[in-house]
């Protein structure tokens, strides 16, 4: 039977891949595909930083178009109210 690999046992086995490199940065790395296989299994969906920027600019197209239908909204308020007062209704 496989056993988890403690920190320092998956930190040995990783090999650095930049500069910036810890135990903690290797052993995250030496453990990421079983991570990555256990949520699989669990059927979760790992967001990837593709993910990340298409929700995002999901984000920022919904709210250009909310701010657009305000922006609507307030001019159509205020051409009712001018032809209120031009019609005489308003005072």
């Amino acid at each position: 039977m496989r056993t988890i690999p403690t920190v320092d046992e998956a930190a040995a086995l990783a090999r650095p891949q930049d500069d910036i490199d810890s135990p903690e940065l290797r052993a995250q790395r030496a453990i990421e595909p079983l991570f990555v296989d256990a949520h699989r299994r669990a059927g979760l969906h790992l967001r990837t930083p593709q993910d990340v920027a298409a929700d995002l600019a999901a984000a920022r197209q919904r709210s250009e178009e909310a701010e657009r239908r305000a922006a609507e909204r307030d001019i159509d308020l205020r051409l009712a109210y001018a032809r209120a007062i031009a019609s005489g209704a308003v005072r």
